[in-house]
């Protein structure tokens, strides 16, 4: 297995509103791209890898790994994003890890006292969500689940009843703000586009890299928190 510092990596999660890819070189971005999944096309995102690829000046030969944002989010985003990554990684041996879009956003305010919750927004009003200790090193204390905001904060005011928290919130459900901060005086509010960045993704491949904990294109599967809406009708 080559060093991370010679490693190329290629980062894609589209689980959420905004696609986010990217080449690195060990830890450094080579190119990033962010971009409105609803401009780019699932079967047009292929061939933007391949272009942000070429844009690096390197080969897909060149790779030495991907990794891949797995959930939850979008269905279809989700699909898309695991279909190439996979293929990727059984065509060119690359080395693989699927990432949780919670992790990758909580991730981002690494080294702060408070526990981290991120919020991003799922049907009938409802939310992803977890709870994170983000001082040292990232912990999920409480697990990714889709909630109700009111049961979810309810549990935290009797569960970290002294913790100061930070609520990293969906910008399309601004409204929603007052429940948390009336909640608590410990409680504090982002207001952020949600999406993981690329740079968090790769952060966390090499976490696991080094954990030897990486995943098989054969056996990695998406996180679904909730039956898609196909599901749900057929079920009725």
């Amino acid at each position: 297995m080559p060093s991370e510092d010679n490693m190329y990596i290629f980062a894609i999660d589209t689980s959420t509103k905004i696609s986010s890819l990217g080449v690195f070189y060990g830890r450094e971005p080579v190119i990033t791209l962010y971009v409105d999944r609803g401009v780019v096309k699932g079967e047009n995102l292929i061939l933007l890898v391949d272009y942000l690829i070429g844009k690096a000046g390197i080969t897909r030969q060149d790779l030495n790994g991907v990794v891949v944002g797995i959930g939850p989010g979008s269905f279809t985003g989700i699909r898309i994003a695991l279909s190439i990554a996979k293929a990727m990684a059984y065509a060119d041996n690359l080395l693989i890890k699927g990432v949780r879009t919670m992790d990758a956003i909580a991730l981002e305010l690494q080294g702060i006292s408070s526990l981290v919750s991120p919020l991003l927004s799922a049907t009938s009003g409802k939310y992803f969500t977890a709870l994170y200790s983000v001082g040292d090193d990232l912990k999920c204390i409480e697990d990714v689940s889709l909630c109700n905001l009111d049961e979810w904060v309810q549990m935290l005011t009797q569960r970290y009843r002294d913790r100061e928290i930070i609520f990293i919130l969906d910008e399309r459900r601004v409204e929603d703000a007052p429940i948390l901060t009336s909640s608590s005086k410990l409680y504090g509010v982002i207001e952020s586009k949600m999406f993981p960045k690329v740079e968090m993704l790769v952060k966390l491949f090499y976490r696991y890299m080094e954990k030897d904990d990486l995943d098989s294109p054969f056996t990695l599967l998406p996180m679904y928190y909730r039956p898609s809406a196909a599901e749900e009708k057929i079920s009725k």
